[in-house]
């Protein structure tokens, strides 16, 4: 173990924990004037494995205190599929409000809907849950099918 600055300990950590991943380091860290005397020890531990979004977890202790950082992979990055999720603030995406599966679409492009209309029906744990319109309009786009996996948040539908 070493004893050095905190400015110095955040740029070690960054390319400790971004060299296994093939990526460049981050540039150092700018601490403020209070804060650069302080000494920080730390001891890197190692790499956890990739999870199923493409993340690594860096464990280190810091201060005695063992850490966890999730880090993204860029070489499992490329591998990901990455699904649109609905801004919740735009009240013409309709987004799935919890995780399951896409059970029934009961509208397809092109249809006019009203606002608390039933658009898509999604199933988890073998109960439905009725996805509702926030607003009248038409049907732009439809991002997914019957019997598809979403996740919550995860954009389902347009409407303009």
């Amino acid at each position: 173990m070493e004893k050095i600055t905190a400015e110095r300990v955040l740029a070690e950590l960054a390319e400790i924990a971004f060299a296994d991943l093939g990526a460049e380091p981050a540039p150092p860290v700018k601490v403020g004037d209070k804060l650069r005397a302080l000494e920080l020890i730390y001891k890197y531990l190692g790499l956890g494995d990739i999870d199923k979004d493409g993340m690594r977890t860096v464990i280190f202790e810091l201060n005695g205190i063992r850490r966890e950082v999730q880090v993204p992979d860029e070489a499992a990055q490329k591998n990901i599929v990455k699904v649109p999720m609905a801004d919740p603030e735009d009240k013409s995406q309709v987004g799935a409000s919890i995780p399951g599966a896409v059970s029934k679409i009961a509208v397809k492009a092109g249809d006019r809907v009203e606002k608390n209309q039933t658009l898509v029906t999604i199933e988890a744990m073998k109960m439905e849950t009725a996805i509702t319109a926030r607003m009248d309009g038409t049907v732009d786009t439809v991002e997914v099918k019957e019997g598809d996996t979403v996740k919550g948040g995860q954009l389902l539908l347009t409407i303009k």
